[in-house]
């Protein structure tokens, strides 16, 4: 098999070129375990119909030496497609290529729908991983508005001839989504963009991986200088600016560069594990920030659709969890994007999948019966407890909630402590988390959880993660540690 060991594009000499035909027999479109099989077997027959094809497109130039590339993507037109057919150019993530289903059942789901598809693999993914570094907010842009450009332009022929510019969009998956709106803001003549958990400040998100990795407090100066550490690295690791652009800056750009308003859609998990929801609060805020200048939906829920195996059941995953509602949501936010009636869809006509009525985990014989428990509600920023590791938001930001001081917090969130672990936002969303009873056990024995200032169990249970991770008894899940 060669050094892919089965992944498409690891590297062109040694991975087999997989199509969206077979595709769901690779390890790239790995889908977690609540994902419906009448949802698989449509994609897989959707995509044997269909024609499809590997087309090769340069990255736009940039301005500051960044290294200009031919990069690979699948073109995935919709039925029927006679040139005049809306395009969208849907970016992967980090560490995935154009096959991850993130990207791919997406991409099903906006053709049954009448909007073609563009799939890049960035570079330094899939077939473009030698000789590279990810290097973020230095070049990823690029090939998010390279593959844009192939899409409006078709110098070769190969999609059907040029379209009007309006008739193209932008869509991002997590790290896909940071190179997707820097794209969107950079260029003005980009007439929408759907950001599905991207990130939106990098330095956060790094700060935020640093502090779930190390047993440090917030108040520690030590975890200050680890921040400050980890982002000079980064950049020094990336031979780059990482930060050179992003979508902060990119906000402000897009705004006053703007002719008309520009539609944006932001998805979120509300206890996304790995883009904390604090990304996409912080994106919407600076969009709204700049009054009519975008046109701003939201499509934030909490959910999980892991299992036993699947490592991130709360990350880019609410197209597996609702792919009904996700449908329904991409026609409506791209058909008014692209001023076209919502009735083109045809949904009435299109298979509907079986959908999980919670977020749920697989039965197993040591999992006790799951419960569900209004959630604290904090007075200004988000308490986190147990949890980003695991996939909790034990309080929300609430600016309209009652003030609460710390030990009110305590209180209220230690009451729901004993015996389980699964809270529900009682006023908007729902959402069911399972442990193992082995885990469940050792959280409930403790009588203070997480305040901003008592970092102490949280500490305690990051170390129990590892342990926990390491163990392969059937007590416990790695898609939950």
């Amino acid at each position: 098999m060669g050094k892919c060991d089965n992944k498409s594009f690891c590297n062109a000499d040694d991975g087999p070129m997989y199509t969206p035909e077979n595709v769901t027999d690779t390890l790239e479109v790995w889908a977690p375990e609540c994902t419906s099989k009448q949802l698989l077997e449509a994609f897989k027959e959707f995509s044997a119909a269909q024609p499809f094809s590997l087309v090769t497109f340069r990255s736009r130039p940039g301005k500051e030496g960044q290294e200009t590339l031919n990069l690979k993507a699948w073109w995935l037109p919709a039925p029927g497609d006679d040139g005049s057919t809306p395009r969208i150019v849907v970016q992967h993530g980090n560490n995935v290529d154009f096959n991850d289903n993130t990207v791919m059942l997406t991409a099903y789901l906006l053709r049954s729908i009448g909007f073609s598809v563009l799939l890049p693999n960035l570079r330094h993914h899939g077939i473009h991983r030698v000789g590279q570094r990810i290097r973020w907010g230095y070049d990823l842009f690029l090939d998010v508005l390279g593959a844009w450009d192939f899409a409006v332009e078709d110098p070769e022929g190969l999609l059907g001839g040029a379209l009007d510019k309006r008739k193209v969009g932008v869509m991002g998956i997590s790290m896909g989504g940071f190179a997707a709106f820097t794209a969107f803001g950079y260029e003005p003549d980009i007439p929408a963009a759907w950001i599905d958990a991207g990130v939106y400040d990098l330095q956060d998100e790094l700060s935020f991986q640093i502090s779930a990795a190390l047993p440090l407090g917030p108040a520690d100066p030590a975890l200050a200088l680890a921040k400050w550490l980890g982002w000079q690295f980064a950049s020094f690791f990336a031979g780059a600016d990482i930060g050179l652009y992003d979508p902060i800056a990119m906000v402000a750009k897009g705004a006053s560069s703007n002719l008309r308003p520009r539609a944006v859609q932001v998805v979120q998990g509300l206890n996304d594990s790995m883009v904390p929801p604090r990304q996409s609060h912080a994106l919407v805020e600076a969009l709204h920030a700049h009054g009519g200048v975008y046109n701003v939906s939201t499509l934030f829920k909490m959910y999980s659709c892991g299992g036993e195996q699947f490592p991130f059941p709360t990350h880019v995953q609410m197209h597996t969890w609702r792919p009904n509602l996700y449908r329904s949501e991409l026609c409506r936010f791209w058909s008014s994007a692209f001023e076209l009636s919502a009735k083109r869809c045809e949904l009435s006509s299109l298979p509907r999948f079986p959908e999980c009525a919670e977020a749920v985990c697989p039965e197993s014989p040591d999992r006790a019966e799951p419960e569900v428990f209004p959630v604290a509600r904090a007075y200004k920023e988000a308490i986190y407890s147990f949890a980003d590791e695991w996939g909790f938001v034990i309080a929300n930001s609430d600016p309209s909630a009652k003030a609460l001081t710390a030990e009110e917090v305590d209180r209220r969130i230690a009451e729901r402590v004993p015996g389980s672990l699964q809270f529900l936002d009682g006023e908007s969303y729902t959402g069911i988390y399972c442990l193992s009873k082995r885990m469940r056990k050792d959280l409930s024995e403790e009588t203070r959880v997480l305040s901003r200032d008592n970092p102490a169990v949280f500490l305690k249970h990051m170390e129990g993660v590892s342990q926990y991770t390491k163990d392969s008894d059937a007590s416990q899940s790695k898609g939950y540690a």
